[in-house]
């Protein structure tokens, strides 16, 4: 017999219903594009330094920096060096309210 795929818990927290009427935690399949987007959403949640049990988690605050171009190149780095089996594309759009940064993740 086989054993099971890995999974890990769901990001963020969630609870299934199995068919035996039972509750559990939700999870997903390792290295599944579903693990790998929700890693990289976590990430951009917290800021480098935050977590005492892993201090490089995280990305730079895109709200520190005037300048949207060095902030999407700051990013884009961030989540790459975090997540290599994903491809991170970080654009800036203008548009009538300003330049706003949006991170794109292609996975499989």
């Amino acid at each position: 017999m086989m054993p099971p795929d890995p999974t890990h818990l769901r990001w963020p927290p969630a609870l299934s219903t199995r068919p035996d009427g039972s509750v559990a935690f939700a999870t997903v399949a390792q290295d599944s594009d579903e693990e790998i987007r929700r890693g990289l959403a976590m990430a951009c949640e917290l800021r480098p330094g935050q977590l005492d049990w892993d201090p490089d988690l995280g990305v730079p605050d895109p709200l520190g920096s005037t300048d949207p171009d060095l902030a999407a190149d700051l990013i884009q780095a961030a989540l790459t060096d975090l997540e290599p089996r994903a491809a991170i594309v970080v654009d800036v759009r203008d548009s009538d309210n300003g330049r706003s940064i949006h991170p794109r993740i292609l996975t499989s």
